[in-house]
């Protein structure tokens, strides 16, 4: 484990380089993972990513109540070509230093505020109607649904995209969003079925 924040203990503070960088790929990508730092971190317009586009960025924020964290202004979440309709001043940090967006790299899952939540899950729900959504309570995961669809059922799960201060946009694969749970397999088909379920949940208060 690396860790890469802004406090003491952190990989980044004892080395002490001007800037640094990471790109951590999916785990199904065959790509490494890379970290740079001092002049190899460059960053500029001019780049191009592996996909073959220009390099985007956004401005990260300091928030003094966490200054060890990297948060990020986030406007809004795309479900598909479907912008939600989520008020960007829930994203915002708050005189006292609670809410805010901000990226933990060592974590799985992602929390989410509780109507930015909300708003997610319809427009699943929604999407990916007619399958019946459920709660895995075992895993405390709260956005499943049974998988796959029926024969006759074609369906397509949207990617979500972030849309951050400065016209970023991060396009994240739906991969990197779900979570295959348990497996039944009924013989006589020999058809294995499963729990698709979302890693986001509700931020606790």
């Amino acid at each position: 484990m690396v860790g890469l924040g802004r406090g003491l203990l952190s990989l980044v503070s004892q080395l002490g380089p001007s800037r640094f960088s990471y790109c951590l790929t999916s785990f199904l990508s065959p790509e490494p993972s890379r970290l740079n730092f001092g002049v190899f971190a460059t960053l500029n317009g001019t780049n191009a990513s592996s996909s073959g586009l220009p390099v985007q960025s956004t401005p990260l924020v300091v928030n003094a109540a966490l200054p060890s964290l990297y948060f990020m202004s986030l406007k809004g979440i795309s479900l598909g070509q479907k912008r939600l309709p989520i008020d960007p001043l829930v994203f915002a940090i708050n005189d006292d230093g609670t809410g805010g967006v901000f990226i933990d790299s060592g974590t799985s899952l992602t929390w989410l505020q509780q109507d930015v939540y909300d708003a997610v899950r319809r427009e699943l729900v929604s999407v990916l109607r007619p399958l019946p959504p459920a709660n895995d309570t075992e895993i405390g995961l709260e956005t499943c649904f049974p998988w796959p669809p029926p024969p006759t059922v074609t369906m397509t799960v949207p990617d979500m995209e972030l849309h951050f201060d400065g016209g970023a946009n991060m396009l994240h694969p739906i991969l990197s969003l779900l979570f295959c749970r348990g497996s039944t397999t009924v013989s006589q088909y020999h058809v294995s079925t499963y729990d698709l379920c979302c890693i986001l949940l509700p931020q606790i208060l």
